[in-house]
């Protein structure tokens, strides 16, 4: 079997690990939303991104350091090590958080207590140290293990955050909410760590600052880049306003959930890419343009429909008071659906050991987002946010496939395949669009997808797109089974004309 149908194999089967806490996101968002007014919306996503942004960085590079040290077969006592660094790092990050977030007032904004901050400030601890704590088990490849016990603590959080909003609690219930969630999950890691790490403090000091110094810095400014491309410019936007960070949030959150399924590309992509291109350089170009094909093909039309069907989409999201996120989710989409092999280009730079050229790229897409969202504010009012992101993914696209024909002296695609793709999904869209504007009726939304769907994979047959090796590799990896796998197989088959 050619080594490319593992890759699509990766990723068809982690797609259901990262939609089940999508899913389960966005239900218990959009009841919070209907129940927050608008200031406490953006206040409560400034505070989201904010604990994100400073929980997965503020180990400044440590936890990733020691997971490679571990992994290389040093001293398990280089985790505590680490910790006890942690600790540092972790609470100047937290208290200069809480420091911004008092100077500039923002629970008052909402009319919240004093006592929001030190709370504020406890989540930031937890949860950072929680994200630390993690690195035991990861570095053992226990990963299941993380999955299970944080998922836990957010499925309770999110129970406790439905609660405390219908009782009132506003936003400081929830980052109580959060706190028991996060320290629900700890107990269970710190417990299953110390049976596998022990707890052994004997020679910190001799194991030494070094390492810290030497590799933490640009591995802080990696996570750091990756985080702020998902949640810089919510707490940018912020500064133009609660109203327009609730609306943004809101656009951001919900485009978000639709990348998530790029996550399982991320999570399966890299060794396989990695061991192609140490393996077989001569046909690394054949295989990179596959993978491009398929998931250009699998990721493009959800990202179409979605933007056409933005207004059903956000009325089921968060009601109908946040109208003004609809452009701004249609936007950003729209972006996403220009840069569908995105993941994929800057994946493969990672496996073909270029991670500096995939960190200019998404660098200097993040400087592009800022530029944008702030130079065409007074021009273009809030949607400017939506066109920094959009840029941002276009952006980092781009300049990542420039660098792999620069470096490697491949074309990661095939032109042909992506223009014909792209016709598909704009003929999709036009279709979808006019069936949209004519019926109106948000109840039908469900037959709209159907039906778009079968549109799309009927221009596909039209423009000669699938041909037999990709209902093969839909036969062979498409994770699942019985008559439902032998149906869908079936139908895609005879809607593209091909014989099986």
């Amino acid at each position: 079997m050619p080594r490319y149908l593992g890759t699509m194999r990766s990723f068809l089967t982690a797609i259901p690990q990262y939609a089940t806490p999508t899913i389960v996101s966005l239900i218990t968002f959009g009841l919070v939303a209907r129940l927050l007014s608008t200031s406490e919306l953006g206040v409560y996503g400034l505070v989201v991104s904010a604990t994100y942004l400073i929980g997965l960085t503020s180990n400044f590079g440590i936890k990733k350091a020691v997971i490679i040290r571990i992994s290389r077969g040093e001293p398990s006592r280089i985790f505590w090590m680490g910790f006890l660094y942690s600790i540092l790092t972790i609470l100047s990050f937290s208290f200069i958080t809480v420091w911004i977030f008092n100077y500039f007032k923002i629970f008052e904004e909402i009319e919240m207590p004093g006592i929001t901050y030190p709370f504020f400030l406890l989540l930031l601890v937890i949860f950072s140290l929680r994200n630390y704590l993690t690195a035991g088990l990861e570095a053992h490849k226990m990963f299941h293990l993380t999955s299970a016990y944080t998922s836990i603590g957010f499925i309770l959080y999110r129970i406790l955050m439905i609660i405390s909003v219908l009782y009132g609690y506003s936003v400081l219930g929830i980052i109580i909410s959060w706190i028991i969630g996060e320290t629900i999950s700890i107990f269970p890691i710190i417990w299953k760590t110390i049976s596998i790490v022990g707890i052994n403090v004997k020679g910190l000091a001799s194991d030494g600052f070094t390492f810290i110094l030497r590799e933490t810095p640009s591995i802080y400014l990696s996570d750091l880049t990756l985080v702020l491309i998902d949640y810089g410019d919510r707490i940018l936007t912020g500064i133009f306003g609660l109203y327009f960070l609730a609306n943004f949030y809101i656009a951001s959150t919900g485009a978000q959930s639709l990348s998530s399924l790029t996550q399982a590309l991320y999570s399966g992509l890299l060794p396989h890419i990695a061991e192609e291109y140490n393996n077989n350089k001569h046909e690394f170009e054949i295989y990179i343009r596959k993978l491009s094909k398929f998931f250009a093909l699998t990721l493009s039309p959800i990202y179409m429909i979605s933007a056409i069907l933005a207004y059903p989409l956000i009325f089921l999201f968060v009601g109908p008071s946040y109208n003004a996120a609809i452009p701004l989710f249609q936007i950003i989409v729209f972006g996403l659906w220009l840069a569908s092999i995105q993941p994929l280009i800057i994946t493969a730079l990672l496996a073909t050991n270029n991670a500096k050229e995939a960190m200019i790229s998404q660098i200097v897409g993040l400087i592009i987002d800022v530029l944008v969202l702030l130079g065409l504010f007074n021009i273009i009012g809030y949607l400017s946010a939506g066109f920094g992101k959009a840029f941002l993914y276009i952006s980092t696209m781009s300049i990542g496939i420039f660098f792999i024909y620069r470096k490697l002296g491949v074309v990661p695609y095939k032109i042909g395949d992506i223009i014909r793709i792209i016709v598909a999904n704009v003929l999709t869209g036009a279709v979808l669009w006019l069936i949209w504007i004519y019926t109106f009726r948000i109840s039908l939304l469900p037959i709209y997808i159907i039906t778009s769907l079968s549109i799309y994979i009927l221009f596909l047959r039209l423009l000669r797109i699938i041909d037999r090796e990709d209902i093969e590799i839909l036969e062979n990896e498409l994770p699942l089974k019985g008559k439902i796998r032998n149906i869908i197989i079936k139908l895609i088959s005879k809607l593209s004309g091909i014989k099986i």
